[in-house]
């Protein structure tokens, strides 16, 4: 295939799926979930045990800038916790919190919710480093039971069902274009939406 044009798709990936294009264990991947004639693959990745949305595509460039901590593109994570969120816990997260040798950029902590044994909030952070939530919450000593990306910037779809996936619109490709600094290639990038 020659890159022509470029896709964008957004997929809810399922717990279960881990984002590369192969394994070599014959896990399953998000590339058996989304049926597309193009070769597209996961931009960033979630790990096995996590759901949530990530963006596939055959566009190399907007990937990478897309993934480029320069550009400390935002994505928001729902977890719930065993417990409650203590507020010196909550400080600590607005604030940074050391993992091993390096110390995590301030999150945004929003509360959702409480029920009897468990709290929910969601936590946005801007960078992308390996299971950084779930290293968070280890620091923490939080009991983490579900963790699931709910947007990558401004990127959101509670409509999105797990598993399925849909096309990015044009207005979405332009305004993640405008982020990374891709702006003067928007009209090379669309084609076929």
């Amino acid at each position: 295939m020659t890159n022509d044009y470029f896709v964008y798709y957004l997929l809810h990936k399922p717990k279960g799926y881990i984002t590369t294009t192969s394994d070599e264990f014959n896990r399953p991947t998000v590339l058996d979930l989304i049926k597309v004639p193009e070769r597209v693959f996961p931009v960033g990745r979630l790990d096995e045990n996590t759901s949530g949305l990530i963006i596939l595509t055959n566009d190399g460039q907007f990937s990478n800038m897309l993934t480029h901590p320069s550009h400390e593109i935002s994505k928001t994570y729902q977890l719930t916790i065993r417990g409650f969120l203590p507020k010196p816990v909550i400080k600590r997260l607005e604030s940074g919190i050391m993992l091993q040798d390096t110390k995590t950029a301030p999150a945004i902590v929003k509360l959702l919710g409480r029920d009897g044994k468990s709290e929910t909030f969601k936590l946005t952070i801007h960078e992308g480093k390996n299971r950084i939530i779930r290293r968070m919450c280890g620091v923490l000593k939080l009991e983490l039971l579900d963790l699931k990306r709910v947007a990558i910037g401004f990127l959101r779809d509670e409509n999105l069902g797990v598993g399925k996936y849909r096309k990015l619109t044009e207005k979405e490709i332009k305004d993640l274009s405008v982020l990374v600094g891709l702006t003067g290639l928007i009209d090379k990038l669309i084609m076929d939406l």
